[in-house]
């Protein structure tokens, strides 16, 4: 727990931070001892809790430069509180951050689903202080439940992808259904971003951060007059229009949200790419690979974005290469965020989290001039060519469910065997014969055959949630139902879906636990 107490004088204030915790707890007798450098209160070779043993030592010499106390009470086997008391001056001068002043987004309203303890009060503590309208929903069902009698709308929907009571990607469904809700935002909060798959126009990770909320506040204002649909459709129709087959982006990003979000979009505009997840990464890469454009996050472990970008500006001195173009990735959207990154030889900066539009114009925008004249170059050409590949665009831009590979992984634990990898082996093995099977079946246009293959492969890639194989294997079916000769165009869009699908899955195959199969 997290406790903090702010006691206000005419020109000062004392501010007392209580930290606690329900861990092991520490002997009275060594309780002054883990305050000294390299010391812990469990020295043995053996301990279970690893560390320096330096960490306490630097807070306790940060608080005393700060003329304050950093203090222990402890029970061994119970738990431990540790206390900072500072005396502070009082600042007159400094403006007040966008995100601490209040009533900012008077006017808005909207409902949060979430039955965790402590987020739906440290959300209305943030709602009510912003002049934000805020109905907390402990489950799903409940707020569904209430449609019937609501009078209002609202702006946006807060869900937790944690709840219970129902399946979230029914809840999503149901909710776009909902005439009243077609002007509600949809953000989901996170905190396994691996195992989530929605379409919500925004996600935050757990737990909710100031700055963070106030940005997807700000964004929410000022697209309070777009529904919900028509945001789905303009970036659809954003994306088709938008090909850099001819580029090279590397993005170095930390969060796995993030970076599956970005994939999607990259996969979608058909550039070449490389995804790092720290600024150390990020300069390796840079070393050996050309790019035409890299998308640095900020904060990342081991090196961040700041040191990377500075680093990656002396890689080209050294190398004598052009300088590429760096967008910072960043939560933070106040000027002097953005001349930070400037000062920091980034080129441009992108405040998270960003629509597609918003991701895409900033490729655009960042392109080499002649990089940028042969991607239009490519578009007019694809304009003006025959529509070979509408029945793509149609197709949904999920490679891969991963909830669908997580609850076979889950199968891994309690076997102990990998039956992951097994049935992806099996998978593999199969589905390139089925896929034959498909190709010489619409060639001799024996629709039985066809009809009868394209709804075995339908059915295996389903399972392993290879949702776009799915989707046009049942386009597929359907056309041999029909004798179609939109099926050779189907077949042909197959082949392309597949191989994305095998390389993903492939990347899994690979990082598989190693148990017995």
């Amino acid at each position: 727990k997290l406790r903090w107490r702010v006691t206000l004088h005419e020109h000062s204030a004392d501010l007392q931070i209580d930290i606690e915790d329900t861990g092991i707890g520490i002997d009275a007798q060594k309780q002054d001892m883990i305050f000294k450098s390299f010391q812990q209160e469990d020295s043995s070779t053996t301990r279970n809790f690893g560390g320096t043993g330096l960490g306490l030592t630097i807070s306790k010499q940060i608080v005393e430069l700060m003329d304050g106390e950093i203090s222990l009470a402890s029970t061994k086997g119970v738990g431990s509180t540790f206390s900072v008391k500072l005396h502070l001056p009082l600042c007159k001068d400094r403006t007040p951050e966008p995100y601490q002043q209040s009533n900012c987004f008077n006017g808005l309203s909207v409902a949060l689903i979430s039955n965790k303890q402590c987020m739906p009060d440290n959300f209305k503590g943030y709602c009510q202080h912003w002049g934000v309208r805020c109905e907390v929903f402990e489950q799903a069902l409940a707020f569904l439940g209430s449609l019937a009698s609501l009078n209002h709308g609202y702006d946006a929907l807060f869900i937790d992808t944690a709840i219970e009571d129902i399946d979230y990607q029914e809840l999503e469904s149901t909710i776009e259904k909902n005439q009243q809700l077609n002007k509600t935002v949809l953000v989901t909060l996170v905190d396994s971003p691996q195992n989530f798959s929605g379409h919500p126009q925004f996600s935050m990770n757990k737990p909710v951060i100031t700055e963070e909320l106030h940005t997807i506040f700000e964004k929410i204002r000022k697209r309070e007059s777009l529904s919900q649909n028509q945001t789905k459709k303009n970036n659809k129709a954003s994306l088709q229009i938008a090909k850099f087959s001819n580029i090279s982006i590397l993005l170095a990003e930390d969060n796995l949200t993030n970076q599956d979000y970005a994939r999607v979009i990259f996969d979608h505009i058909g550039c070449h790419y490389d995804i790092v997840d720290n600024g150390l990464k990020a300069c390796e890469k840079f070393e050996n690979t050309q790019y035409d454009l890299i998308f640095m996050d900020c904060q990342m472990p081991e090196m961040d974005g700041y040191e990377a970008s500075l680093r990656i500006r002396d890689i080209e001195r050294e190398q004598n290469r052009e300088a590429v173009a760096i967008v910072a990735l960043t939560a933070h959207a106040r000027p002097e965020d953005r001349d930070k990154c400037l000062s920091y030889k980034m080129t441009d900066h992108l405040t998270k989290p960003y629509e597609i539009q918003e991701l895409i114009n900033a490729i655009r925008d960042n392109l080499p001039a002649d990089k940028l004249a042969q991607a239009k170059q490519q578009q007019a050409a694809l304009a003006a060519a025959p529509k070979e590949t509408s029945v793509q665009l149609k197709l949904s831009e999920v490679v891969l469910d991963m909830k669908k590979i997580d609850n076979i992984r889950t199968l891994n634990q309690l076997s102990g065997k990998n039956i992951l990898g097994n049935i992806i082996r099996r998978y593999l093995d199969e589905s390139r014969s089925t896929v034959n099977e498909v190709v010489n079946a619409q060639q001799q246009q024996d629709w039985e055959s066809l009809r009868k293959f394209a709804h075995k492969l339908k059915s295996g890639s389903a399972n392993l949630g290879g949702v776009a194989v799915a989707e046009l294997c049942a386009m597929i079916e359907k056309a041999a139902k029909e004798h179609s000769e939109e099926s050779l165009e189907l077949v042909n869009a197959l082949s392309c879906a597949m191989d994305e699908f095998i390389a993903e899955l492939k990347k899994i195959e690979q990082n598989s636990e190693e148990l017995p199969i």
